[in-house]
């Protein structure tokens, strides 16, 4: 049963490796997209040896963006971004490889 999706792919916008996720509803506030995210960024930058990793959420989802926050991502601007609800802003996060 496949209860969400994790996302890397490199984002030629920002010339930079990009993450995303979702998760059905029934799965909020357990932890789990927090969890798998954490392995996909270390994949990233260990594996891929990405520079850096870049996210954003629609500003009306603030619980994505805390989820952001947890896996060490700093917020940078706030960009224009197009999705289900239509044309929207979005919070744009950057994290750094430590070890480069």
């Amino acid at each position: 049963m496949i209860i969400g999706a994790c996302l890397l792919y490199f984002d030629e916008e920002f010339d930079a490796w990009d993450i995303s996720y979702n998760l059905g509803k029934k799965y909020w506030g357990h932890g789990y997209i927090t969890e798998a995210m954490k392995k996909v960024i270390e994949y990233a930058f260990t594996t891929i040896k990405a520079k850096e990793i870049v996210a954003f959420h629609a500003v009306e989802n603030p619980a994505s963006g805390r989820v952001i926050e947890k896996l060490g991502f700093t917020y940078e601007k706030e960009i224009p971004f197009e999705c289900n609800i239509g044309e929207t802003k979005a919070r744009f996060y950057r994290i750094k490889n430590p070890d480069m």
